[in-house]
């Protein structure tokens, strides 16, 4: 992932300097290509689930498998993995505010993150005068400092954890508003920063489905997502609607207005809302009538614990 990141983030400042030998058409054949090349990687590579991998031993399969369920307290009939068949509960999803929060704030910071990745390259030409090569490289910049923060943020929330000086619920609390102020309140500032400061975002709503849903995060993150992206057409065309015809600093004040007030409305209903729990909806034996949780039985990491050489012995 994080070289992937690399690749992504690289992209707007390598443009300017393709833009000589092959003009854009070039730019686009060559990341289209890098991304083709990834998508064969991952598919020959990743595995859905660690049931799932080619090559792992069955001690570190029976292992990665315990240590999730234990640190997410599953149920019985989840710690056996035989949840596959079990209803989903849309109700209860649909009903749940710690995932509206979680959309929200989604929502908010996807419209701030379009306004800047659509509209800056235009804000910096039309009022700042950047001829189109300066431009590339200055609007890609910020992108490449937000991958090389992302993992200084990343070994700072895992130390307050696992410290114990915060919860996870107020870790991503405590970073999603971080990411929500800066940007914010220095839209007129210095952009670099802002954007470099909102990789801070990974480390609250963007696993945050994976608290209160490990059974779920996959479906709850991709509806989500689905949803926040509709911003990335919405974002431009208010931009659009409020500068066409007078292009002026105060119409791009208040294109930065509007983009800063969507972003602190969804961080607001998180702080209210949101939460680093696991919701009770996620275990299949969720009992919707008494709103409580079925027994569950304990289990032993040993006792599916096989050494991965005896278990190589056995294969020959």
């Amino acid at each position: 992932m994080p070289i992937s990141g690399v690749l992504c983030d690289l992209d707007l400042p390598v443009y300017w300097w393709l833009l000589g030998p092959g003009g854009w058409p070039l730019a686009f054949y060559i990341f289209g290509a890098l991304g083709i090349v990834w998508y064969i990687a991952w598919m020959a590579l990743v595995s859905d689930s660690p049931a799932t991998h080619k090559s792992i031993c069955l001690k570190e399969r029976y292992f990665i498998e315990w240590s999730l369920r234990q640190e997410n307290g599953l149920s019985e009939h989840q710690r056996h993995g035989d949840d596959n068949t079990a209803n989903t509960p849309w109700l209860h999803i649909a009903t749940s505010l710690p995932l509206w929060a979680a959309l929200l704030t989604l929502w908010g910071q996807s419209w701030a993150f379009y306004t800047l990745l659509t509209e800056l390259p235009t804000y910096m030409a039309n009022m700042l005068h950047y001829d189109i090569k300066k431009n590339s490289f200055l609007s890609g910049l910020p992108y490449l400092f937000q991958w090389l923060c992302s993992l200084v943020f990343c070994w700072i929330a895992d130390w307050l954890c696992s410290s114990g000086y915060l919860s996870n619920t107020a870790s991503m609390k405590l970073f999603n508003s971080i990411v929500c102020k800066v940007i914010s309140s220095q839209k007129f500032g210095n952009r670099t920063r802002n954007i470099t400061v909102k990789e801070a975002y990974h480390i609250s709503w963007v696993i945050n489905y994976l608290a209160l849903s490990p059974r779920l995060a996959g479906t709850l993150y991709g509806i989500t997502n689905c949803i926040s992206n509709f911003s990335g057409f919405l974002a431009p065309y208010a931009t659009g609607s409020i500068i066409e015809g007078h292009e002026t600093l105060t119409r791009w004040k208040y294109v930065f207005l509007l983009s800063a007030g969507i972003n602190i409305f969804g961080n607001v209903f998180y702080l209210f809302f949101g939460s680093g729990k696991v919701q009770p909806w996620d275990d299949p034996e969720y009992d919707s009538d008494r709103r409580h949780l079925l027994p569950t039985s304990s289990e032993t990491y040993e006792s599916h614990s096989v050494p991965c050489d005896q278990e190589n012995q056995g294969k020959d």
